[in-house]
């Protein structure tokens, strides 16, 4: 009859998540080892990119791992702690699974396209589509409606810093279509989470005005909310940009654009 009981409790205390053989993770980038799995629990350790831990188990956006030892020793501590999944690349072999979850293979580059994560991989690759109205001023009362669509091609050289190419074709009431593209730059916040933002600019150069064709100056920002899986996003992007024609002419564009990212 104890034994029976002691049975049953055991079963009643049992863990969240589950432990698998010995698996190990790659950091990429800069990352806090917590107490509990939630962002707000408190720091045990930071550890640097490129470090390999052990992954003992998960627990929703969380691996468990081993608390490194303090720096200048290298006797382990026996402590553990937590880890977000978005800071660590598995290494081949088995990776800890949930209780009760399928097995599931570690990512290949084949299918990168479609990771667990929910945020941006490191190292990926960003193209954006978007469409806006806009409201182009040109001083002394007088302001018009544009429609302009446009695309962004980015590569993150770092995880927060994206650079690429910015494009636009704008179609202003009165006349004809005209277009900007140039070199684009951006900081993102947060890139590993859901929901993550971005702040950054553009200057680049305009055609189909010729002989006048402008110089631009854009500065933007905004939010995108990731798709399950983490390959693609909905994008809103507040944006303001000022268009020089001459040292005397320039006219200024506003407005926020809706529109689409995949990553690859």
């Amino acid at each position: 009859m104890v034994r029976s009981a002691l049975i049953g409790l055991a079963v009643l205390v049992a863990p969240a998540v589950s432990f698998a053989q010995i698996s190990t993770g790659r950091v990429l980038r800069d990352a806090v080892i917590l107490e509990q799995p939630s962002g707000d629990s408190r720091v045990l350790a930071t550890v640097p990119p490129g470090i390999v831990l052990e992954l003992l188990a998960i627990q929703g956006d969380w691996y468990s791992v081993p608390v490194p030892p303090p720096a200048g020793t290298t006797e382990r501590t026996g402590a553990t702690g937590w880890i977000n999944r978005a800071a660590v690349e598995p290494m081949p072999g088995r990776v800890p699974q949930e209780a009760g979850a399928a097995p599931v293979a570690s990512p290949t580059p084949s299918s990168r396209w479609f990771s667990f994560r929910q945020g941006i991989r490191p190292r990926s690759t960003e193209m954006s589509f978007h469409g806006a109205l806009t409201t182009t001023n040109y001083g002394n009362d007088v302001s018009t409606t544009t429609f302009e669509v446009g695309g962004f091609g980015g590569y993150f050289a770092t995880p927060n810093l994206e650079i690429g190419v910015l494009g636009n074709l704008l179609k202003v009431t009165g006349s004809g279509v005209i277009g900007q593209i140039g070199p684009a730059a951006a900081f993102n916040i947060a890139p590993e989470r859901p929901f993550n933002g971005f702040v950054g600019g553009s200057l680049g150069w305009g055609f189909g005005l010729a002989p006048i064709n402008p110089t631009y100056f854009e500065v933007f920002g905004g939010i995108r909310a990731m798709v399950p899986g983490g390959g693609g996003a909905f994008i809103v992007r507040p944006f303001w940009q000022h268009d020089s024609y001459s040292m005397e002419e320039s006219v200024n564009l506003y407005g926020i654009s809706f529109g689409v990212s995949i990553f690859f």
